[in-house]
């Protein structure tokens, strides 16, 4: 669990989100090395594996190499969801096999050269035995159909976009979840919106502007036989879906010899990444939904080494590493919400990010995303010296390691609006959750409702954590036999910090907000019978950084790590290994960031404020709807209580603990520490033969390990219990109510803080009359779901994950021409990481799903005896032909 730590030449290469970032050329590197089980305490900033490369030197020699590797699509077998349908076709009558191939083309060539030797310049430098460089270039060009991820997809199919839903009739249980009710035909019955549905599933209207644009963008349904189900999930594969690739990398490295004691080297690395993927709609719109993916990375490092004298070496070193990552889509940029449908003011808001407006389904796939642009940036900076003294038995290794991480993020969002369809105003009544958001969501698009509306404007934000690590190992030789290490490492790994403090630190659901008293007067006057007014609290916050004593979101954490390894020979043929450590798990800027609401600041367009008997944007009644009158036709409307004004500019901290109300929320407390991790391992190594070796070990650990929960839960006495339905306690939790946060009864704000007034008007959490009841019930309930550490006085690591395993190695090294491994892993793993109930005091244990209980590899290489150094065919025309090939193969059980 936790993160690995990826490394070239002893420096930071790790991306974001506990990704690796540079991957080295093949051709650069001369060691990889992976630990798993590392009790070295040198290491750390890690609880994963270590994964180390070693860039390569140059020599006094000049030497080159140049390759390509190519590949063919239609050399591999044909997938099973491709051949199918092809063959469908053929036999349909529908696909001319003469005309068109089975197999889908595409190709990938990965080239690129390397070269070395020592700097010279005639007349002026002359490096040999002194100064050496190598580069390598690779490149990647690859054009080809995608076939293993994201091909399949739900479209509407040609009935729906008729307006006709009657196929979902005949589901089983198809009229509870798939009926359409007409959202006109709203009316309240004592607290309840009810409706009538469309008769016999039929007859929706298209009445949204755009719905002319987006329904094109779709492809026609092909309803693939084992993809699709009964209810036309999966309806569409993606089967010729391009995926095309452009990968350029270069590394390049000099070494300097100063004298015997004293050498230099340095390199710099840089990739460009630049992905055509997952583009859905290419048969309807080429590039429209390509990703655009796009990776940069750019580093590298200095190294100093300087061998004292025989017994002292130091060794120092300092790199930078950089990723980058975001699209570079320019389809999807040329399209304006005024082409779409949509009021061209959208595209006056968006200024020069005006692009295709984002369309947000439940089950069928959305349309549009966020605006292209490379918009997060990790910087790592570190600085590290090492220092080994050997002093009798004893080889002491100790040091210092000092590292920054920065994040700087960027970009626009859904800049033309972020248009989500759900079930809200089409279901039977507002308090039914039967309805399923499939097929409910067309319908509502149809119409023209979303149940939400917003549209972003962004501010940038630049983060860092400091890090820095003391260590010092001992490698003991107690004897010819025993070996000892004994290490200690010492980590500090400081809070995150924002430079402007343009982020939340942290959720106080004990503290008052603003608004506390008079939500409290609001419920004293309208209170439900399941909660007495007394209870209930109407606290809660968010505390921007900078505020409160907080500049950093957690305090960070002080971890001491012990390490302890055994080496014992038996005799010449057997040694006994083991070992223990202790690890750290990481909460740094590459992985996690704070909020950052109200400076980045989305304007929403409140629907409805009574469950669906009105509605916005000129609209009124429901009994109103119709083309040309849909809340698409004036998404943002002018606002009388905001100045007149259709948008909101940043609020940045002016939102006073209010800026997360109505969302979702995962906090980390101020004193968050990271997942703790032991492992253990004790194994025997035999030489059976010269080139024959078995090693048999046990291997385990245990991580203590944080569990977020949600923090406003609903109390455990008001779920139904047992296996059997309730529908009347559903109905009752999600009944309507007054609504204590509504913003009639918030209007001191007008005068005290009218920022602040003005931010809640244009909320629907605020504008909204009604509330359910279950909502009321949640201590912490006006954060949509809040999720977060156990609650104050419990631990804060509260779950774990246990592993054990038995492995057996069985090891052949190479010798006439073959060599082969093979191992056998059987593992047994438990964790505790999930609340089975919302409301349990702490976490459920379950077996862990990442574990495979048994598990085969076996790798061999085999040397044709043929060719130059070998034993037949050495030399002459036929040694090119059959001389020098190699076979090799690896057998993985799944």
């Amino acid at each position: 669990m936790g993160q690995n730590e990826y490394t070239v030449d002893g420096m930071s290469v790790t991306g974001t989100g506990r990704r690796v970032g540079f991957v080295p050329p093949a051709d650069s590197i001369t060691e990889f090395k992976l630990e798993t089980s590392n009790f070295d305490a040198s290491q750390g900033f890690t609880s994963g594996a270590s994964i180390n490369v070693s860039s390569r030197s140059g020599t006094n020699e000049l030497h080159g190499s140049v390759f390509n590797q190519h590949w063919q699509q239609r050399w591999n077998a044909t997938p099973f969801f491709t051949r199918e349908p092809f063959n469908a076709g053929v036999r349909n009558g529908t696909i001319d096999p003469s005309k068109r191939q089975k197999q889908a083309p595409g190709r990938s060539n990965n080239y690129g050269l390397s070269a070395s030797g020592p700097v010279y310049i005639p007349k002026i430098f002359n490096g040999r035995n002194k100064v050496f460089w190598t580069l390598t270039w690779n490149g990647i060009r690859q054009s080809k159909a995608e076939t293993t991820s994201d091909t399949d997809r739900t479209v509407p199919n040609d009935a729906m976009k008729q307006g006709d839903f009657s196929y979902f009739l005949t589901i089983p249980n198809g009229a509870n979840r798939f009926t359409i009710y007409d959202p006109r035909s709203a009316r309240l019955e004592g607290t309840t919106v009810v409706r009538t549905p469309f008769p016999g599933n039929r007859g929706v209207p298209a009445l949204n502007p755009a719905f002319g644009y987006y329904s094109k963008l779709y492809p026609t349904a092909n309803n693939i036989a084992g993809k699709v189900n009964a209810e036309l999930v999966n309806n569409y594969f993606a089967s010729n879906m391009p995926k095309d690739e452009k990968f350029n990398s270069i590394v390049n490295r000099y070494d300097w010899a100063i004298t015997q004691s004293h050498r230099v080297n340095a390199r710099w690395q840089w990739n460009d990444r630049l992905a055509d993927e997952y583009d859905w709609t290419y048969e309807t719109a080429r590039g429209l939904h390509s990703n655009g993916l796009t990776r940069i990375n750019k580093g590298g490092n200095v190294a100093y080494l300087w061998s004292i004298n025989s017994n002292n070496i130091l060794d120092t070193n300092f790199g930078v590493s950089r990723f980058e990552e975001g699209s570079r889509n320019t389809t999807r940029s040329q399209i304006t919400a005024a082409q779409v449908g949509l009021p061209a003011y959208i595209d006056q808001r968006a200024g020069a990010y005006t692009q295709l407006p984002r369309l947000d389904f439940d089950t069928i796939s959305d349309a549009g995303g966020s605006y292209p642009v490379i918009d997060s940036k990790s910087n790592t900076y570190e600085m590290r010296a090492n220092m080994t003294t050997i002093k009798g038995n004893h080889s002491f290794k100790y040091g210092w390691q000092e590292r920054r991480n920065f994040f700087a993020s960027r970009g626009p969002g859904s800049s033309t609006g972020n248009f989500q369809f759900r079930n809200n105003w089409t279901r039977a009544t507002n308090v039914d959750n039967l309805a399923s958001n499939h097929v409910h969501d067309w319908a509502a698009f149809m119409m023209g409702l979303p149940s939400s509306i917003s549209i972003d404007t962004n501010d940038s934000a630049y983060w860092r954590t400091p890090r820095r690590a003391f260590f010092f190992q001992d490698d003991w030789r107690l004897s010819s036999k025993l070996r000892l290490s004994l290490g200690l490492r010492y980590e500090r790994e400081g809070g995150t910090s924002e430079r402007f403090h343009r982020g939340i630190a942290a959720v106080y659901l004990d503290q008052k907000s603003p608004i506390t008293d008079m939500v409290r007067a609001a419920y004293a006057a309208s209170p439900i019978p399941e909660l007495p007014v007394a209870q209930f609290k109407g606290t809660g916050i968010t505390s921007y950084l900078g505020t409160n004593g907080y500049d950093t979101a957690t305090s960070g954490v002080h971890n001491f790590l012990p390490k302890l390894g055994v080496v014992y020979s038996l005799n010449p043929k057997t040694v006994i290994r083991g070992g223990w450590a202790m690890y750290a798990d990481t909460l740094n800027v590459s992985n996690d960031r704070p909020y950052t609401d109200g400076f980045n600041q989305a304007t929403g367009t409140p629907i409805s404020n009574d469950s669906g008997l009105t509605y916005c944007c000129g609209v009124g009644a429901a009994s109103n709807l119709a083309a040309g009158r849909t809340p698409m036709n004036d998404p943002f409307p002018v606002r009388p209580a905001s100045g007149n004004t259709r948008f909101d500019d940043p609020y940045r901290s002016a939102l006073d603990g209010l800026a997360r109300y109505n969302a979702d929320f995962n906090s980390l407390p101020y004193d968050y520490k990271p997942a703790l991790q032991h492992r253990w391992r004790i194994g025997v190594q035999r030489e059976i033969t010269k080139n024959l070796m078995v090693d048999v070990s046990y291997n385990g650990a245990y991580a203590f390990t944080p569990i977020q929960r949600r923090l406003n839960f609903l109390p455990g006495q008001f779920w139904t219990k047992g296996n059997v339905r309730d529908q009347n306690n559903d109905n009752v939790l999600n009944a309507n109510v007054a609504n204590p946060y509504n913003i009639s009864k918030l209007t001191a704000l007008q005068a005290s803080d009218p920022t602040l007034y003005r931010y809640l008007s244009g909320n629907a959490f605020f504008t909204n009359t009604n509330i359910a009841r279950n909502r009321l019930l949640r201590d912490g309930g006006q954060f949509a779901q809040l999720r977060g550490m156990n609650l104050p006085g419990q631990d804060l690591r509260n779950g774990y994950t246990r592993y054990h395993d038995f492995q057996l190695l069985v090891e052949r090294r190479f010798s006439s021409g073959l060599q082969t491994s093979f191992m056998y892993t059987f593992a047994g793993s438990r964790v505790r990481d999930w609340y089975a109930n919302e409301y349990d005091a702490l976490p459920t244990e379950r077996p862990n799903n990442n574990t495979l209980p048994h598990r085969i590899a076996w790798t061999a290489v085999y040397e044709t005896p043929f060719g130059k150094g070998r034993r037949f065919v050495k030399d002459g025309p036929l040694s090119y032909v059959v001389g020098n090939w190699n076979i090799s193969w690896v057998l993985q059980s799944a």
